[in-house]
């Protein structure tokens, strides 16, 4: 479960969190039971009896299959006729029922984590409370909560998901977010947008835990999909761009990402705004990627501009306008102009201001 080389103090450190590295190379049925069995948290351990059972219904998966696909023979004949002729009527509905279960399932999420964050009673009593313990109870019961509603569900876990990765804690966040995204698959489809919008978080995840290669792979994979699927300018595929940019720039492959980077800011401007704090973000990334390439002056332009436009929309005090002059303060650094990166890094010591 761990890598065969990590330090003594670390392996110890791992497994008083749990972390062990993603399960790979096998069924989708058998990884999730791994991933269940390794879990940190107890209550989400099954018993010997529910593993001998679940391996049980695993083994019989092939026959399974081979019995659906002879039914499945024997019916499309019959569902054909059917599709065709409720097609459009389908088609016609969708959007607003998507729009009116997406409202549904939000209001549901909410209220749910609503009711987590006010649940630790111990705290009332005098125990100490961490934030990790409501989380993992949280998921715990959102699995028995909603283990009859798929959608809500990977709803619930992908929100799980994230709020471990913003903690750090990022196999836990992998395994949520793996569950999540297996769901949706169930629910929407492969090439759902919510489907895909659940492989770029697993894509994330990936990328803070140093698996730089099989991000890029999976990033990959979306964008294949999204790209032609949804077409160049939907949300999903220029995020795909980024995720999949992010991956080549960890790996060192800036010459690769800096093309992908300018149609996420080209995107990013006709979906968003050109003021978009998103798609100043991007912008910033590119200067900080061209300034690696050693091409300082177009990063110093790049970064000036994102600099302005952040100090008009947001103010000379706030923290992304900071960000801003530092990342310009850098590249002006490496062309040796010291006045001028002083200028900006320079700090009140009365006020904190820069």
């Amino acid at each position: 479960p761990y890598p065969v080389d990590l330090p003594h103090d670390k392996i110890m450190t791992r497994i008083m969190w749990g972390d062990i590295d993603p399960v790979t190379g096998c069924a989708a049925h058998l990884k999730a039971l791994i991933n269940r069995l390794t879990s940190f948290s107890p209550p989400e351990r099954p018993t010997a009896a529910e593993t001998a059972e679940r391996l049980a219904w695993i083994r019989k998966t092939p026959r399974r299959r081979a019995r659906r696909a002879l039914f499945s023979g024997v019916m499309i004949a019959l569902a054909i006729a059917a599709a065709v002729s409720t097609w459009g009527f389908l088609s016609a509905r969708r959007s607003a029922e998507e729009a009116h279960q997406a409202k549904e399932d939000a209001e549901s999420v909410n209220a749910f984590l609503r009711t987590m964050l006010k649940s630790p009673g111990p705290a009332r009593e005098g125990i100490e409370v961490k934030v990790i313990d409501v989380l993992d109870n949280a998921v715990t019961v959102a699995n028995e909560d909603f283990s009859d509603q798929p959608r809500r569900r990977s709803t619930l876990l992908h929100v799980l998901g994230e709020t471990y990765q913003t903690l750090g804690k990022y196999a836990r966040a992998s395994e949520l977010l793996v569950t999540a995204r297996e769901l949706r698959e169930k629910v929407y489809g492969a090439e759902h947008p919510e489907t895909l919008r659940a492989d770029l978080s697993l894509v994330e995840a990936w990328i803070r835990q140093g698996s730089y290669e099989q991000a890029e792979s999976r990033a990959r994979a979306v964008l294949e999909i999204a790209d032609p699927g949804l077409g160049r300018n939907h949300l999903v595929t220029i995020e795909a761009k980024y995720v999949l940019e992010w991956a080549l720039e960890s790996l060192g492959r800036f010459d690769e990402a800096e093309p992908l980077l300018r149609e996420v800011v080209a995107g990013r401007i006709a979906a968003l705004g050109a003021e978009h704090e998103d798609t100043l973000g991007a912008r910033q990334t590119l200067g900080n990627v061209l300034s690696r390439l050693g091409r300082y002056g177009e990063s110093e332009t790049e970064l000036r501009e994102v600099l302005e436009l952040k100090r008009r929309a947001l103010g000379d005090d706030h923290v992304n306008t900071a960000n801003a002059m530092i990342n310009l303060a850098a590249v002006l650094f490496r062309l040796r102009r010291f006045e001028e990166t002083e200028a900006l890094t320079s700090i009140d010591v009365n006020t904190g201001r820069f």
